[in-house]
């Protein structure tokens, strides 16, 4: 569980490469190109960030959430992935 931070900011570097990767395969050069980029990267950082901030409430409500301690450790690193995809975004 002490390792959780860094392994959830590899996986969303990781992921990042990949997707623009696969972008560049899949899409023809050009500006629709980095329009899909941006987009996917958007929503990704939004997604992240509605699920770090979603923490508190979530493990408020639903007491018994299994993972509540590994989900509440691992949130600094979702939002600084959600930080991180915002900013490829940008």
């Amino acid at each position: 569980m002490s390792n959780s931070r860094f392994w959830i900011l590899a996986i969303a570097v990781t992921v990042s490469v990949n997707i623009a990767g696969f972008v560049q395969l899949e899409i023809p050069a050009g500006s629709l190109q980095a329009i899909r980029l941006e987009q996917t990267y958007g929503f990704i950082g939004l997604g992240l960030l509605y699920v770090a901030i979603l923490a508190s409430p979530l493990t408020k409500v639903f007491t018994n959430f299994p993972g509540k301690e590994a989900y509440l450790h691992a949130r600094r690193a979702i939002g600084v992935s959600a930080f991180y995809y915002s900013f490829l975004h940008v």
